[in-house]
């Protein structure tokens, strides 16, 4: 009788380690393909491309994104959609807890932006006597505009996939937009947006359903033991 939940166990446990594997490769890979990546931008940038750029990263940033999930959850209340009104609820809290977190790291790795007139590298907390806490060139790593709209991002992408994958791409265009300034390495977005998307997707299992279940696999399992459940 205890089979089918130790089989549905093991499958979701192989799934999530290759998903784990798969974040750390594309992390890497990010990693590798920087140069190569700022080095299109520059030999693609326009001052029309530029502009449009910034207008995605001046909106795609969290206060928008708050105001938006404010109007989404007045019109779940307006329309007495409790269930919504949760899972926007969610996603604002995702898309806060994700900034404040990658912010935090940000501020400490010293890591040079794109656009920085000075050497690129890592340089930490401080660079020839001087703090580097809040000295924007050296705050890139990760990518605080990638974490908040993932963050927004995922949580309905798990429960409503159809609006969901929208959103996901208006993230990417953000991440994307922020390569584009300079602002960010490809591995910046990068490894924000992976890191995100697991902390969304483990906060919107918590609290993002009335009935939330570990995996799917774990709960079809539990119906074959327990068909009346």
């Amino acid at each position: 009788m205890g089979h089918p939940t130790s089989s549905g166990c093991t499958r979701c446990s192989c799934r999530s380690a290759l998903a784990i594997l798969a974040s750390v490769l594309a992390i890497v890979a990010a990693f590798y393909w920087d140069d190569a990546a700022d080095a299109w931008v520059r030999a693609h940038q326009t001052a029309q491309m530029r502009h449009i750029a910034g207008l995605v990263s001046f909106y795609g940033d969290w206060p928008w994104l708050m105001a938006v999930g404010l109007l989404l959850l007045l019109a779940a209340r307006m329309r007495n959609r409790r269930d919504w009104a949760r899972v926007v609820c969610v996603m604002m809290f995702a898309s806060t807890l994700a900034g404040t977190a990658v912010n935090t790291v940000r501020l400490t790795t010293g890591r040079t932006r794109p656009n920085a007139s000075v050497p690129q590298g890592w340089y930490g907390l401080r660079y020839k006597q001087h703090w580097l806490v809040g000295a924007n060139r050296f705050n890139a790593f990760p990518s605080g505009h990638t974490a908040t709209a993932v963050g927004f991002a995922v949580p309905l992408l798990l429960v409503a996939p159809e609006a969901g994958v929208p959103l996901l791409l208006v993230a990417f265009l953000i991440a994307g937009s922020r390569v584009y300034l300079r602002a960010h390495h490809l591995s910046d977005v990068t490894t924000a947006a992976i890191v995100t998307a697991w902390l969304a997707a483990a906060i919107t299992r918590r609290w993002g359903h009335r009935r939330a279940a570990i995996c799917n696999a774990c709960e079809a399992s539990v119906r074959v033991v327990n068909p009346e459940r």
